[in-house]
């Protein structure tokens, strides 16, 4: 597959990334939307229908790409949505097991609420309203779980904290969480995202890895992005993360290190677009 290679620029002030960013999010939802069911596809039909009824004003949906982004959208409306920014992740610790309760508290996490708006979207007797916005939730949920450093930590909020120099030909800076959230997946897709490269990344999916891939459940899959997270994203950095210990001020990663994430970032992309298909079929026979 050729790489499209925009510039990898963010200036010093970035704000907090967000899982995969808008490009991701809709490569995810298109691969979906290729492997959804008759019966999926009429009932998200319908319920995008009445989205001119219970939309929130400034963040429109109208296609299941919008709805892949719909949750982010939601943070400009910070007052009336606060509650629903934990969802967006599991803290896991990098070093030592620890219990969800402790990072998971009150079960304001990503694995435990995307269960729980699964059941909402399945229930045939849930209001309109509700099983809209549990579509809108689980289509950017199921993809948030495969972003590595959604499913880990170091305290470092998951490596917001972390401050990057990119390579010299790309000059700029950036942190651990925005180059896995933004910069890598645009270097992938493009920005906006570019066709031959979508296709290229759909197409790329053989049938043995989607019934590989479309197995399992919330929770095994933030396992694997968790176990990605050590030894993909932290470990390979110039200088690896000590354990409990605080970010390691700001570092400079070598083209190396871009190019080596190229197989991780198509392969968590394209395993999302499998997924989240199996979820919205199930929920929606």
């Amino acid at each position: 597959m050729r790489l499209l290679v925009p510039s990898l620029l963010c200036a010093c002030a970035c704000a907090k990334a967000y899982g995969w960013g808008e490009v991701g999010h809709r490569a995810i939802a298109r691969i979906a939307e290729a492997s959804l069911t008759p019966a999926a596809h009429r009932a998200i039909d319908q319920l995008l229908a009445a989205e001119s009824r219970y939309g929130v004003p400034g963040c429109p949906v109208a296609t299941l790409g919008d709805a892949a982004v719909w949750a982010d959208c939601l943070r400009k409306r910070h007052d009336e949505w606060a509650t629903t920014f934990a969802w967006h992740y599991d803290d896991n610790p990098i070093c030592d097991a620890a219990p969800r309760e402790r990072y998971c508290p009150d079960g304001q996490c990503l694995s435990v609420q995307t269960r729980r708006l699964v059941q909402v979207l399945s229930d045939q007797t849930a209001g309109t309203r509700e099983r809209l916005q549990a579509l809108k939730f689980v289509t950017h949920l199921v993809g948030d779980a495969h972003q590595p450093l959604h499913a880990a930590n170091n305290q470092d909020r998951g490596g917001n904290d972390q401050p990057l120099r990119l390579p010299s030909s790309h000059a700029g800076r950036t942190n651990l969480h925005r180059l896995w959230d933004t910069d890598l997946v645009e270097r992938l897709l493009g920005n906006p995202l570019s066709e031959s490269a979508f296709a290229a990344l759909a197409g790329g999916i053989t049938d043995q890895q989607g019934r590989d891939w479309g197995r399992g459940d919330i929770e095994q899959w933030i396992a694997e992005s968790h176990q990605l997270a050590i030894t993909r994203v932290y470990a390979p950095l110039p200088a690896p993360p000590v354990c409990h210990g605080p970010p390691s001020g700001l570092q400079t990663i070598g083209e190396s290190y871009v190019m080596a994430t190229a197989d991780t970032v198509r392969d968590q992309l394209r395993r999302a677009g499998i997924r989240l298909a199996l979820v919205l079929n199930s929920a929606l026979r």
